[in-house]
């Protein structure tokens, strides 16, 4: 009993000399919360992508009533086939924020209080520092070729785009006071440029996005050559199987072109299209919705 007594006490003081050396706050949450007097900003980083993280300036949290201490952040990569809102085929990668959850348990971005905001967006005092990363694992395999192009948050009704967004190669960062609990990640498919023998840059060779998307039953295909070439568009479902032959190797001139697909002789679903014109080729991804 002496001995547990014995090491009680001396448990109790190096807690207390831990305690006493310890800053209060520290620039790296690793635990996740941020606290609403921190002196120094707090860096909230993605569990499974370290490249992905959103800082907290002091302050950021001053300027309203009711305000709790302390909010818990998290932040998740996604699959994109967890993705259950609507959304377009331009969307290449999806991250899951939790964040507004007080010490008390009160969830004040999933509440009806308003108080900074409103249901999957919250709103700060002052602007975040954002960095999301993305790389071609977080898509289907159709996705790979395409580039970073700007962020999206759902505001619990529609996608919004976020603006004051930079995108210097697989990452996009910016400044916004307000966070959403899904951010999703958007692209365009990678072009290839033409260069004739005088070094003069030609048409590029762009496969748009179908127009309009998600359709029922028709949509229109767009897509530019850089040269005359003899052009293969066939559609895809999710299992890689052809289900529709658009264009038959067919001879086509430099430019845009444009063709009309019927699709009412197959289901609701996503689907892939693909162009072939000589040895380039691109893929893009569209939804049919009956």
């Amino acid at each position: 009993m002496k001995h547990k007594l014995q090491f009680s006490i001396l448990l109790s003081l190096a807690t207390l000399l831990l305690l006493g050396t310890t800053p209060m706050f520290s620039q790296r949450h690793y635990d996740n919360w941020v606290h609403r007097n921190a002196t120094d900003t707090t860096i909230v980083q993605c569990r499974n992508d370290s490249l992905t993280m959103v800082g907290f300036p002091p302050n950021s949290m001053m300027g309203m009533m009711m305000m709790p201490d302390s909010i818990f952040c998290r932040i998740d990569k996604m699959p994109m086939d967890s993705l259950h809102y609507p959304y377009d085929s331009t969307f290449i990668g999806l991250y899951h924020m939790e964040i507004g959850r007080d010490s008390m348990n009160f969830d004040m971005m999933n509440s009806d209080s308003g108080m900074m905001g409103t249901r999957n967006m919250m709103q700060f005092a002052l602007n975040m520092q954002c960095s999301y990363y993305w790389d071609s694992l977080m898509t289907d395999s159709m996705h790979r070729g395409w580039n970073l192009t700007g962020l999206r948050g759902w505001d619990g009704s529609k996608w919004v785009t976020i603006p004051n967004i930079s995108i210097v190669g697989n990452t996009a960062t910016g400044s916004t006071a307000k966070l959403y609990s899904k951010i999703a990640l958007v692209g365009e498919a990678s072009q290839v440029s033409s260069v004739n023998e005088q070094g003069i840059v030609l048409n590029k060779f762009t496969l748009m996005q179908n127009y309009p998307n998600p359709f029922n039953p028709s949509t229109e295909i767009r897509f530019t050559l850089p040269v005359a070439s003899n052009v293969v568009l066939k559609m895809y479902n999710i299992l890689g199987n052809e289900v529709q032959t658009i264009v038959d190797h067919e001879f086509m001139n430099e430019g845009t072109h444009n063709v009309s697909v019927d699709a009412s002789n197959l289901s609701s679903g996503i689907y892939f299209y693909t162009l072939r014109a000589g040895q380039l080729k691109s893929t893009q991804k569209m939804m049919l919705l009956r």
